[in-house]
């Protein structure tokens, strides 16, 4: 599963390691002379000069998925959280099937944008778990998302589903335990908050 979406971190300390990754994972996919250009952009921090000329329409087509998901985590580190929103938009006009495009612009507007926009967060997270069902992360963020928004009980079934799939996802169990928190559930909230513990020894967000 891909987590890099939940922890993009936007500080100095750790935004080399992560642009490295990205770099990392452009190599793999880099097959032209654009590419090639977006790659060197990324690694040499210069993600705002090379924005211009990929939005344009006849670039964009021609930028795989994964190409326009590296470029929006590239912007994000970079705190161009506009640019990289209006980049998911168009790239999900695109490829309206792609998974990582549809969870990248939910997160997006979850985690990034300030003030988070939890109402078309949550419509892009439901776009994405129906892409792939089986896929925990998505469930996680959706009910994240759906806690955030208040409504725990839809918030408690994806925890659940995200269980489901991933019986050993400590941060699943972590959001179980908030949403039966707030629905004095405090026994469930307690057990939750527990498995996560014991599945992740070193797991700092249940509460005590």
């Amino acid at each position: 599963m891909d987590d890099w979406w939940m922890l993009l971190d936007v500080s100095d300390q750790s935004s080399l390691n992560l642009r490295q990754k990205i770099v990392g994972a452009l190599d793999q996919v880099e097959t032209n002379e654009l590419h090639r250009t977006i790659r060197m952009a990324i690694a040499e921090n210069k993600v705002d000069s090379l924005m211009h000329d990929i939005t344009q329409a006849e670039q964009l087509n021609s930028l795989s998925p994964i190409m326009m998901e590296q470029i929006s985590r590239a912007l994000i580190l970079d705190k161009q959280i506009d640019a990289a929103v209006e980049l998911l938009f168009r790239g999900q006009a695109i490829y309206p099937a792609d998974f990582g495009i549809a969870f990248g612009l939910a997160s997006s507007l979850h985690l990034y944008v300030e003030p988070p926009n939890l109402e078309k967060a949550i419509a892009y997270y439901r776009v994405a778990v129906a892409i792939e069902p089986r896929n925990p992360g998505g469930f996680l963020n959706l009910g994240m998302a759906l806690s955030d928004q208040g409504d725990y009980l839809d918030a408690l079934m994806a925890f659940d589903r995200a269980i489901e799939l991933d019986d050993r996802y400590a941060h699943a169990h972590n959001g179980r335990g908030v949403a039966l928190k707030y629905m004095n559930d405090l026994d469930g909230a307690i057990k939750a908050f527990r498995e996560a513990i014991i599945l992740d020894g070193d797991y700092d967000h249940a509460p005590n």
